[in-house]
């Protein structure tokens, strides 16, 4: 595993490579290191937590560990709070969440309790909204435009008039610490 800031997606499922390869599409290379590699083959949770070395600046695994189920989904694995505890969430959920547990904006404790009956973390509809109003966050690009903004300021919109625009659609205006609002 990386012992730098980007956070893992690891690939332990090697049964459908053309869905790998939509997943990888739909991701994006710009948050994440891509392992691929037949020996992370069927690893458990325990396995690969094991292998997270100190010193890791990532809170989080990203698994891509099942392409057999008709949603595209991928288990997050904290490797902070309780290492080894799972949640499963779409694609752009995951990348939303690795944004804010990277700045400690939010916990594991807050997505596993924001999952919904289906077990599975989802953006809202709000959260769609608010991201588009910071500035261009889209399921495939970068993460650091949202949370930097293209000033380079942390906690500033990636566009000038993001926050304003975002009060004007009946969104809550964010406090400037956070990069990527929170699950409403």
């Amino acid at each position: 595993m990386p012992a730098n800031d980007r956070t893992p997606l690891v690939r332990t499922d090697f049964s459908d490579d053309g869905a790998w390869q939509a997943l990888r599409d739909e991701i994006g290379d710009d948050w994440v290191v891509v392992v691929d590699d037949p020996a992370y083959r069927g690893l458990s949770v325990a396995d690969l937590v094991a292998l997270v070395p100190d010193g890791r600046l990532y809170p989080a695994l990203v698994l891509a560990d099942d392409f057999s189920a008709g949603e595209r989904t991928v288990l997050l694995v904290d490797v902070v709070e309780e290492p080894g505890r799972t949640l499963r969430a779409t694609p752009d959920a995951a990348r939303s969440m690795i944004s804010n547990l990277s700045i400690q904006n939010r916990t594991f404790d807050d997505y596993v309790t924001s999952a919904g009956p289906s077990g599975v973390y989802r953006l809202s509809d709000r959260h769609r909204q608010a991201l588009a109003a910071l500035g261009g966050f889209s399921s495939v690009g970068s993460s650091r435009a949202v949370a930097l903004g293209r000033s380079g300021s942390v906690g500033e919109p990636a566009q000038a008039g993001g926050r304003a625009e975002a009060q004007q659609a009946g969104q809550r205006a964010e406090p400037a610490q956070r990069s990527v609002p929170p699950e409403a």
